[in-house]
């Protein structure tokens, strides 16, 4: 079959959903399908697409936004060539994965041309929109469940990448059928990881030589105020106390890195803090084996595939026990997870660190968890609801009202997909 994924968040934006956007059509693609990217263009990504190989890319015409200076999202009037695109490549089912323009202009085809309409949830807005717009509290949190509830509603099948945003959708009144599919692990990129060679000769150590020889704690991720990183520089202040040769490796680029570093310095822990900024996906891994606990403050996470990549890299993890991560360290395998609060968030941070045998319990635990998301079954997940809004398609295309054949509603092509899935 042809899939579309569209996005209004793809490289060179760095971000989950660029990750899980890959690693889907990678998938589809081993399996025999064709898949089509739509995305916005950013300065210098169509060289960055060739030069990384990536196939199937479109990019449209962007602007920056002025309240989020690394996002774009296409203009008004790209919807012409997204429609004239879509119109040539006919696909047989559309897959948006965003709320914003893009998928905006995605979903309206899919609509008029009777296209399979499938929409992953990967944002709680409801949670980011105050970081970013001056509304009232209680406004932003509104308008973010009305954009949800109405977009949400356009497609046959809604995809969720955790347990938690399934019940966050439900309780906003989505009535469309949900599937709760993760993203999967791409194992291979850390499977040459050696923790013993990266911790006695990281290339990291020659820009960053206060790594070497002391205990790391590790995050990946976007620094941005909704990771709540300002309560992971609180934690650690309070355990280089006792802990002197503690250091914090924070990989990831965002809006709030020179707030950070400002804070780092204020509070005189320019010794126990290293900021890399962004670090290619090739060389990811070697941060992944020089660190020795991850750890996430983040409670908006809706999957976390970063903490994911920290179990499959064998890395314990201590994260605050709210929505993804609580879900991807169910039964605290390979970690723990503990409420945001200071003292204990440091306990069991530093009880990892100082007991040897603790650490290797939950390491080898968090390797047993991140087998769960072997890519390949889940792509046949995803693969399965497709066929799912296709053959809803199909069987609403025969109905008959009268003597005339109809399509039938959109939520009856949820119902019927909903049977062939088994929901």
């Amino acid at each position: 079959m042809h899939i579309v994924l569209a996005t209004d968040n793809y490289w060179p934006r760095v971000s989950g959903m660029a990750v899980s956007v890959d690693t889907f059509a990678q998938e589809f693609r081993a399996a025999g399908h064709e898949v089509s990217i739509l995305a916005p263009d950013y300065p210098g990504a169509q060289a960055q697409d060739l030069t990384c190989g990536r196939q199937g890319v479109f990019r449209f015409a962007s602007w920056r936004l002025f309240f989020s200076q690394e996002d774009r999202l296409v203009t008004l009037g790209a919807q012409k060539a997204v429609f004239a695109l879509l119109d040539r490549l006919q696909p047989d089912v559309v897959h948006v994965q965003t709320e914003l323009l893009m998928g905006r202009a995605a979903w309206r085809w899919a609509k008029r041309n009777q296209v399979p309409l499938v929409m992953t949830a990967h944002t709680h807005w409801e949670t980011y929109i105050n970081h970013y717009l001056p509304f009232p509290p209680a406004f932003g949190r509104a308008l973010a469940r009305h954009i949800m509830r109405s977009v949400l509603g356009q497609a046959e099948v809604v995809v969720t990448p955790s347990e938690p945003m399934r019940q966050v959708l439900e309780q906003y009144g989505i009535s469309r059928p949900i599937v709760v599919l993760p993203t999967g692990f791409q194992a291979s990129a850390f499977a040459q990881i050696d923790r013993a060679h990266a911790k006695r000769d990281s290339y990291l150590f020659e820009k960053y030589p206060q790594l070497r020889g002391r205990p790391v704690l590790l995050t990946v991720g976007r620094v941005a105020q909704e990771k709540n990183l300002e309560f992971l520089l609180q934690v650690v202040e309070q355990l280089v106390q006792e802990m002197p040769d503690l250091v914090w490796l924070l990989v990831g680029d965002g809006p709030s890195l020179a707030a950070l570093q400002k804070q780092v310095v204020d509070r005189g822990l320019a010794n126990h803090v290293v900021t890399t900024g962004y670090i290619c996906r090739d060389q990811v891994q070697h941060a992944y084996a020089l660190g020795d606990v991850f750890v996430l403050a983040s409670e908006t996470e809706t999957q976390g595939l970063a903490t994911i990549e920290a179990l499959g890299s064998g890395l314990p993890v201590v994260a605050v026990d709210q929505m993804g991560s609580t879900a991807m360290l169910a039964g605290e395998l390979g970690g723990f997870l503990v409420p945001a609060e200071l003292d204990t968030f440091a306990c069991k941070v530093k009880a990892l660190l100082e007991d040897p045998l603790l650490w290797a319990c939950k390491a080898s635990g968090a390797l047993q968890t991140a087998k769960q998301w072997a890519p390949a079954q889940l792509s046949d997940k995803m693969l399965n609801v497709y066929q799912g809004v296709i053959e809803a398609h199909r069987q609403a295309a025969r109905l008959l009202v009268g003597q005339t054949p109809v399509l039938a509603s959109c939520a009856d092509r949820g119902a019927i997909a909903a049977q062939r899935l088994g929901r």
